[in-house]
Order: C-alpha cells, then structure tokens, then sequence
C-alpha cells in the first residue's frame, strides 16, 4: 500500500495461534510488534499480566522469556525488552500489584516477595508482597475484596492468622495515602530489621 504519511511493512509471520477461529499473532510475534511503542512500566505491566495468573495459566515465564528474546528476528523494541525482563516476576495477580512493588522499591525499600508461600496453622497462603524473612505481608485489596461478602471474611480472616503469629500484616487500596503507607512500611522494616 502506497499513500503519503502511511509506512507500511510486510514480514513474515512465524508465530501464530487460532482462537475461536480468529487467526491472531502468538506472544513473541505480538511482544516483537508493541515493545517499541510502551514505555518500560507498561511493558512491564504487560509481561506480568502474561507472565501471572491474572487471567488463567501464565502462557510463559520470565526466564523462558529472557532465554527465547536474544534468538529472535531483529526488532524495534529489542533493547527495551531485554531491559524490562530482569524485573518482571511471575505470580503477580494484577497490574496494581505490580505498581505497588514498583512503588516501594522506587522509594528506597528492598523489592518484596511476589506470592511467596507462607504455612500458617497448616494452612500455605501466598501473600501478593511479603518480606518472609522480616514476617511482613502486604496485600494490595481490589474492590471485589469490600463487595464480596466471603472474600472480605477471609481477607479478616487471613490478617488475624497472619498477626497471631507475629507478622505485620498491611492492606492496601486504591484509596490508601501512598506516602503514609511507605512511611509505615519503612519504619516496620527498620524495626524488624533492628530486632
């Protein structure tokens, strides 16, 4: 196709799926076509969510996704997405969790576990962000966690178990005040880590 201000490409397509008979470009075809054009934080964002379980079974790992990248066809975008990938973590279920993270490291503290097993009373729960070591969880809490009656049971639940066995235990919202939140888990760090 020939018009003026319109570039048009042509290339061959190696990676394709078929979804309710839509033929549609697999991961790595669509990864090689977008990466160029998100900023690091949205393709951040994007790899957790394939990455995660946000929405079933992960499709890849960051790791086989560090390893398939260097092999790929030259593209525009290689070199942000080979950046990215060190930082993108498996199990995270959500993008806001992935910004909580991203917004506690941007302010100095260590980067949290994603989902890391924890055996309370016979029971393993995978806090979203936690720091075992210091017995410190962090739950980012979406709206259905208030709406639902039995998820907001288990949320008051869960936090009780976690407390009874010494763990400071911390639920954020898109409502909380980031900076007293931060400050809170800064001193509870530093506490815990003094102790």
């Amino acid at each position: 196709m020939r018009r003026r201000e319109v570039v048009s490409h042509r290339y061959e397509v190696s990676d394709v799926l078929d979804a309710y008979g839509i033929r549609l470009t697999g991961l790595s075809e669509t990864l090689r076509d977008i990466a160029d054009g998100l900023s690091d934080v949205q393709l951040l964002e994007l790899l957790e969510g394939v990455c995660g379980h946000w929405h079933g079974t992960p499709s890849v790992t960051p790791e086989e996704l560090l390893a398939a990248v260097p092999h790929w066809p030259r593209f525009r975008g290689s070199a942000r997405l080979l950046r990215v990938l060190p930082y993108v973590r498996a199990d995270v279920g959500s993008p806001q969790e992935t910004q909580l993270r991203r917004t506690i490291v941007a302010n100095g503290l260590p980067e949290p576990r994603v989902a890391h097993p924890v055996v309370i009373a016979g029971i393993t729960f995978h806090p979203d962000l936690s720091y075992p070591d210091l017995r410190i969880a962090i739950e980012y809490e979406g709206d259905h966690h208030r709406t639902d009656a039995r998820q907001w049971d288990s949320d008051i639940r869960r936090e009780g178990l976690f407390r009874d066995v010494g763990w400071a235990y911390f639920r954020v919202t898109r409502s909380t005040n980031m900076r007293e939140f931060l400050d809170r888990l800064e001193a509870e760090v530093t506490h815990r880590n003094s102790t």
